[in-house]
């Protein structure tokens, strides 16, 4: 970056169309692509189990959440 005289963002655009252009390069074989299909809708089934079976509050959730953290705190 520094050489470059790039900041972050110009670096990472650059990162980010040079990863594109090499996965367009290699497209995935049907396999590879049925196999990522059925992942994805077997995630949107399990989510949607999930929120189904979620009963708690908002509220619930974040003391939860925050909870978790007790440890960290001085």
């Amino acid at each position: 970056m520094d050489a470059q005289k790039l900041s972050f963002y110009q670096w990472a655009m650059e990162k980010a169309e040079q990863h594109r252009h090499y996965f367009l390069e290699r497209p995935l074989d049907s396999d590879s692509v049925r196999d990522f299909s059925r992942q994805a809708e077997e995630s949107l089934l399990r989510q949607k189990q999930m929120e189904a079976e979620d009963k708690g509050s908002f509220e619930e959730f974040l003391s939860h959440y925050y909870a978790q953290y007790i440890c960290c705190q001085d």
